[in-house]
């Protein structure tokens, strides 16, 4: 794995195959303040191995301390995109 760090919120992490060196995927992790505190954000993006630097796959995570309601992820109330 290869982590940067970004001051004063974010590590940028790639992981790295070692045997070709060729990264297969991304990811950051950021500190952002949420509606429920501070949380975390990871964000993270899968690398094709079809030759070509494609993505492939997403996750996106939001990590906070406090407890959560299914409400809370409604695309229609301000947590989606």
């Amino acid at each position: 794995m290869k982590i940067t760090e970004l001051a004063p919120d974010t590590i940028l992490i790639n992981e790295v195959e070692e045997a070709t060196g060729k990264t297969i995927l991304t990811a950051s992790v950021s500190l952002v303040k949420g509606s429920k505190g501070m949380e975390l954000v990871q964000v993270s993006h899968e690398v094709s191995d079809g030759g070509k630097d494609v993505i492939e796959g997403h996750q996106v995570w939001r990590l906070s301390g406090g407890s959560i309601k299914f409400d809370d992820f409604d695309l229609r109330h301000g947590t989606g995109w």
